[in-house]
């Protein structure tokens, strides 16, 4: 149980918000403010990490193209004003 307690402080010290584990795990995660995510197998856990990965990633792409506008956006000239 306290190897486990630490694993968890380790994952929250390395600014992680989720923990995928046993119900044991989860419980930790969710006392130390993290989202705990219960896992039955190994295959449950691999899933869930590819699924948060496209998810990472989808955001970084949008990020990408945010960054990307808003260069556009910096040079085109501004109105002048009629007067």
């Amino acid at each position: 149980m306290e190897d486990a307690r630490d694993a968890v402080q380790r994952m929250r010290e390395l600014s992680c918000q989720t923990i995928i584990g046993a119900s044991t795990v989860v419980e930790l995660a969710e006392q130390a403010g993290l989202h705990g995510v219960l896992s039955v197998s190994a295959d449950t856990a691999r899933k869930a990490r590819e699924e948060a990965l496209g998810i990472l990633h989808g955001q970084r792409v949008e990020i990408a193209k945010l960054r990307h506008l808003d260069g556009v956006l910096r040079y085109i000239p501004k109105g002048r004003d009629a007067g």
